[in-house]
């Protein structure tokens, strides 16, 4: 699917990947290893051969990184840049096997009859080498248009977003939760609520024609943006204010993760397992009562 005349979604609805430019490209997002065939396929089906220069990470978590290894399998001269934070977090033997446990898990979680290793690289690697370093406000251009690059943190801290103002297109990455459904959004302020508010506040002073997610929604005309960005900050508040209202009713922390989890845990987001999203909830409800100004 084309967005503008030289933006093109590849992978599925869960894990899309944008492929930024005509001869020489550039993608965002890593994905997950379960997209890369697809993914070969759809690059098999463009007219021209792609090169592609760099795959942006927009942040070090398993289901934006562990495709990485795959898409280096299609494209040999690629090369990933991504933030400081994102590249030390990636120079971590332990959480990158982390995130390709993770990378099984899902695979199992969305249950299409794949086995892992038809996917998943044989020996996952132990590192991620990260190539550039992508500094807030940093520009590239591509094809006589620019990709401009902002800090987004909030839901974590090593988070960037891109904006090509020409084609008025935001990739927001995770930065606005994770679509549950077209009415419900999943607040994933994992690093904390008022840096995830005002990421979401910093994308509204930006005129947007197309909002691109990191999973399940892309968001066109200026008026659906807005309302979405709206409903973004309307979801998070309400969880906020779950979390303390349970809590000042006497309720400990592990019952509202309990609660959040059985609220959300459902649409799209089964394709995560289980303790991925419960471990979700946990932060959820540890970073609303920090906000608070609680102590645990």
């Amino acid at each position: 699917m084309h967005l503008t005349d030289n933006i093109v979604v590849l992978g599925d609805r869960h894990f899309p990947i944008y492929l930024l430019g005509a001869d020489r490209a550039v993608i965002l997002e890593g994905g997950v290893s379960s997209v890369v065939p697809l993914i070969k396929r759809q690059v098999e089906q463009l007219k021209k051969p792609i090169k592609i220069d760099y795959t942006v990470i927009m942040h070090a978590h398993f289901d934006h990184i562990c495709g990485i290894p795959g898409l280096r399998k299609l494209f040999p001269e690629m090369k990933v840049a991504a933030t400081e934070e994102s590249a030390k977090i990636l120079q971590r033997p332990k959480i990158v096997a982390n995130f390709f446990k993770e990378d099984a898990a899902l695979l199992e979680a969305q249950g299409d009859g794949q086995n892992p290793s038809d996917t998943m690289p044989e020996l996952p690697p132990e590192t991620i080498k990260v190539d550039r370093i992508i500094k807030d406000g940093e520009q590239w251009q591509l094809d006589g248009k620019n990709i401009n690059f902002y800090q987004a943190p909030g839901h974590s801290y090593c988070s960037i977003m891109a904006y090509i103002p020409e084609d008025q297109v935001l990739f927001c990455s995770d930065s606005t939760g994770f679509p549950i459904d077209d009415k419900r959004i999943f607040p994933i302020y994992f690093t904390g609520y008022k840096d995830y508010l005002a990421t979401i506040e910093k994308m509204k002073s930006f005129p947007i024609s197309i909002l691109a997610c990191a999973h399940e929604r892309i968001i066109h005309g200026e008026k659906l943006v807005k309302e979405y960005l709206s409903l973004a900050i309307s979801e998070a508040e309400k969880v906020m204010s779950c979390v303390v209202g349970a809590w000042r009713r006497g309720e400990d922390q592990k019952t509202i993760s309990s609660v959040l989890f059985n609220k959300f845990y459902t649409g799209n987001l089964k394709i995560y397992s289980e303790q991925n999203i419960k471990m979700c909830c946990d932060l959820l409800a540890i970073r609303s009562l920090q906000a608070a100004g609680i102590q645990l």
